[in-house]
């Protein structure tokens, strides 16, 4: 427990902070989440290619945010775009024999 006034201060700024980086973390979580599932599911390219560029965007915003490292963001896009394009090289581009 906060002793001082000051303490008590940096107590409620560390909880508001932890409440938005958790915020920020978890839209990441949830896009790539969709993202993936979609992925799994073998939904149209364009939906995946969409939801691909809105999962990209939250990473970027949570690493301008601050709540994530901007080389977690890029680790997490180059995942992603590696599992899309090997995704997109498995299911759309093969041609029938």
């Amino acid at each position: 427990m906060a002793n001082t006034k000051s303490a008590k201060k940096a107590q409620r700024s560390s909880l508001r902070k932890n409440l938005n980086n958790g915020k920020w973390k978890r839209n990441l979580l949830k896009a790539k989440k969709l993202f993936l599932d979609n992925l799994e599911s073998n939904s149209k390219k364009e939906v995946v290619t969409d939801l691909l560029v809105k999962a990209k965007k939250v990473a970027d915003k949570a690493s301008t945010h601050g709540s994530l490292h901007k080389n977690k963001s890029a680790r997490v896009k180059s995942m992603l775009d590696k599992k899309f394009h090997l995704w997109a090289k498995l299911a759309h581009d093969e041609k029938p024999a």
